[in-house]
C-alpha cells in the first residue's frame, strides 16, 4: 500500500525537517560561519562535514553527491528559515 501525501502530513514533513535542519546546524556549529558567511548556503552532513558557497543549487547537488539525498541538513547561513516558499501539489 503505498502512502499519500496529503497537506496535513506534508506539513508536519516539512515541520520535521526543519527541527533537524536547525539541530544539526546547532550541533555542528553552523553558526560559527555566520561572521564571514552570512546569506551563502551551507550543507551540514549528519557527521558534521560542511559544504558552503554562494550558490544553492550548486551547494545542494555537492551536498547530495557527497553525502546522499535526505542524509543532511540545507540552509541559508544567518537566517532562521530557507527563505523559499514550499507548497503542496497533489
Amino acid at each position: 500500500m503505498s502512502s499519500t501525501l496529503n497537506p496535513s502530513n506534508y506539513r508536519e514533513k516539512m515541520r520535521e525537517a526543519g527541527g533537524r535542519d536547525d539541530a544539526l546546524y546547532e550541533r555542528h556549529d553552523g553558526k560559527v560561519l555566520e561572521s564571514e558567511h552570512t546569506g551563502e548556503y551551507v550543507a551540514i552532513s549528519e557527521d558534521g562535514r560542511l559544504i558552503v558557497g554562494p550558490d544553492d543549487l550548486a551547494v545542494s547537488s555537492q551536498a547530495i553527491a557527497q553525502f546522499g539525498s535526505g542524509r543532511f541538513a540545507f540552509r541559508r547561513i544567518g537566517w532562521d528559515y530557507e527563505g523559499r516558499i514550499r507548497s503542496f501539489r497533489a
